[in-house]
């Protein structure tokens, strides 16, 4: 057990003490009632029925229903309180761990096995609201009326409660030995699910390579091997906790009928009165079946455990943002990268880099593949901070700078763009849902966009599908470019604009782009000299350093 994990989780409940209390008191109501019902059928057995008084075993009856009722009321207004209580929590350890994600590092990403991060978000999350719920509707309210039902029984035969106390340590023994077994069943098959839900997202991911490679028979026999681990331990575990939950129901059984065989022979001698007897049985046979939900609890809370020490383990990730500055900038567009040395994996990509990008200038940077233009990129977003060297902006060192703020005022267009499924509307206002009508035209028309969205028949509420494999490159290049200008950047950066545009494309974007009033600041990275012949100021990049400028 994490002791750390369990002292974050038990603050969750923290804004919950009047409801928690609530439910406590809830719980006590209804073993007292429960109490009061059995009570009630002693009475029956050993003064109502030897007096063959009708007219008061009718009235028992109506106040056995009415204490039965009572109760039932009891244990659903308490699964209100306790449903409310755990969804709650849930709530905010998903909010919890959906901002701690977002600060999260590119490097962290780069690096994260993101198949097994999806699946601790979801079927972890999931495991620790089970994991809730066992501990307060199940766990909390057995034990408070085992408590009561156990003073109850200490009532009606003290010597028999002793008896059944003496099968506890057996009890505890099977518990230990059996729970060993759950948790190591459980996290081989928590393993294996993880696995199996990496798989299938990589290869839902994946399926255009698949198709291309022909490659569907590899995949099948590939996930097949998966599938049949996940269904081995998966049986494994359910084995092992039907098991565990049998042995647990025999010597609950076993125990039952001894007390009962010993509490007859007390009534044969006179010891104890046939209605306590029953009494104590009715009461024995409600503590079992509370005993039953708390050790039926066990299998759900050691899986609950697992999943909230992994959710811990990832909001206890120290990959934070390269800067920590909180200085908002009214930006100008100008950029400044001074001596700049940085690596990936011990390889160095740029060395004594240096650029100026002034405002309100096009400037381009061209190079082959793999020579940091990207790199850059990344850099002035502040995704990375370099090993050596400053970056500034408006002569400003990101240090001291709010960098998500320094982003707001950055239009970017990535090489690889992503479009996400919805609309082109939805795609082009994402992050900017308030956006106007006339804002979202002017922008798709510089983009060049325009034309061909109201060529469809529902123009912007056009679905694009996943991944925008409804429309074409050229298509969802512009979409994303139109994106980029919605935000009215004061520095807007084109990686590879000519991936999916021709050269008269391009030109008649930049031409657009540059009776913008007032013009943004433009960085066009690109490995085709041609195609950047806009830009006042050519950049070459050669082996991480800049080598030759054009004017």
């Amino acid at each position: 057990m994490n002791i750390a994990a369990w002292r974050y989780y038990l603050r969750l409940y923290q804004g919950f003490h009047k409801l928690l209390s609530l439910s406590i008191i809830l719980a006590i109501t209804q073993s007292i009632l429960l109490f009061a019902s059995a009570l009630l059928v002693g009475y029956v057995i050993d003064k109502v029925l030897p007096t063959r008084n009708l007219s008061l075993l009718v009235q028992v009856a109506i106040a056995i229903f009415f204490i039965r009722s009572l109760e039932q009321i009891a244990v659903l207004y308490k699964q209100n309180v306790d449903i409310n209580i755990t969804k709650w929590v849930i709530e905010k350890i998903r909010n919890d761990l959906s901002k701690k994600i977002y600060t999260f590092s590119r490097s962290y990403y780069s690096e994260a096995d993101m198949g097994k991060l999806h699946g601790y978000l979801i079927q972890d999350t999931d495991r620790v609201d089970t994991l809730g719920g066992a501990l307060i509707s199940n766990l909390l309210p057995a034990f408070l009326v085992s408590l009561v039902l156990s003073s109850a029984l200490i009532y009606l035969n003290v010597f028999l409660f002793i008896f059944s106390l003496g099968l506890a340590p057996l009890f505890f023994l099977i518990s230990k030995i059996m729970g060993e077994k759950v948790q190591r069943r459980t996290q081989q098959f928590y393993d294996a699910f993880l696995q199996f839900n990496k798989e299938i997202w990589q290869a839902l991911h994946q399926m255009d390579l698949t198709r291309i490679q022909t490659a569907e028979n590899f995949e099948l026999e590939r996930q097949k091997r998966y599938f049949e681990n996940l269904r081995v331990k998966s049986i494994a575990m359910l084995l092992t906790n039907g098991t565990y939950n049998i042995a647990q129901q025999l010597l609950v059984t076993t125990a039952g009928i001894i007390i009962l065989l010993i509490g007859g022979y007390a009534v044969a001698r006179n010891t104890m009165t046939l209605g306590n007897l029953i009494a104590f049985y009715f009461i024995l046979n409600l503590l079992r079946n509370n005993l039953t939900k708390v050790l039926n609890s066990v299998p759900q809370i050691i899986a609950g455990n697992e999943s909230l020490i992994n959710l811990f383990n990832i909001l206890e990730i120290e990959s934070c943002r390269p800067y920590q500055g909180v200085i908002k900038l009214d930006f100008s567009g100008k950029i400044s990268l001074k001596s700049i040395d940085f690596q990936y994996n011990n390889t160095w990509v740029l060395q004594n880099f240096n650029l100026t990008i002034p405002p309100h200038k096009a400037v381009a940077i061209v190079g082959p593949n793999g020579s940091g233009k990207s790199t850059t990129t990344y850099l002035i977003l502040g995704f990375y901070r370099p090993q050596k060297g400053r970056l500034y902006a408006d002569d400003r060192p990101f240090d001291i700078l709010d960098i998500a703020h320094l982003r707001q005022q950055i239009g970017v267009v990535m090489q690889d763009v992503t479009i996400f499924s919805g609309t082109i509307w939805e795609n082009i206002t994402y992050g900017l849902p308030n956006a106007t009508q006339a804002e979202v035209v002017e922008a798709a028309t510089t983009a060049t966009a325009q034309e061909f969205i109201i060529g469809f028949s529902k123009g912007y509420n056009t679905l694009v599908g996943y991944g925008g494999m409804l429309l074409s490159g050229g298509q969802r290049q512009r979409i994303a470019i139109a994106r980029a200008l919605l935000r009215k950047p004061k520095l807007l950066i084109l990686d590879e604009p000519t991936n999916h545009l021709d050269e008269a494309s391009v030109i008649a974007l930049m031409k657009n782009i540059k009776q913008l009033q007032p013009a943004p600041t433009i960085l066009i990275i690109s490995h085709n000299l041609d195609i950047v012949q806009e830009a006042d100021v050519i950049y070459a990049l050669e082996n991480g350093s800049l080598v030759a400028k054009k004017i």
